[in-house]
């Protein structure tokens, strides 16, 4: 063999190592780059599962606190109605107690005596009375 051959041949030899270093560090770089995918992957999919139970916990405290909104809407509706009862019937106790004033006048206080006083009484109040009792203003709730 001559020397120039076997130049070339080592010439050939050493492009070919070339080509083959070069495929080489491709496919480490593509393994290395699937490796960061898987990776990246992994970490979404722990992500997803993370937010998933947190979601599930979040509506589920949703859920108790419409519940104990709802409670509690129910609860100030039944104090509410409580509360104008007991204001109903303490205006209509007033309006009585007025009433009973009125007519307890004595006979000299007014001019007609008291049987004139509580006549006219009557016909002053006149079926408005009625309106100002307790069991008329249950109605109006």
């Amino acid at each position: 063999m001559s020397t120039t051959s076997f130049e070339s041949a080592l010439k050939s030899l050493d492009a070919s190592l070339g080509q083959l270093e070069a495929a080489a560090q491709r496919k480490l770089d593509l393994e290395r780059r699937r490796g960061d995918l898987e990776t990246e992957l992994a970490i979404m999919q722990d992500d997803r599962s993370r937010l998933a139970t947190d979601l599930d916990g979040t509506l589920s405290r949703l859920r108790r606190v419409e519940g104990a909104a709802d409670d509690a809407v129910k609860r100030l509706d039944r104090a509410m109605l409580a509360i104008n009862a007991v204001l109903g019937d303490e205006i209509g106790q007033e309006n009585e107690q007025e009433n009973e004033q009125e007519n307890a006048g004595s006979p000299e206080e007014t001019p007609g005596g008291l049987e004139d006083s509580q006549g006219s009484d009557e016909h002053e109040r006149g079926p408005a009375h009625l309106v100002d009792s307790p069991a008329s203003r249950s109605g109006e709730r």
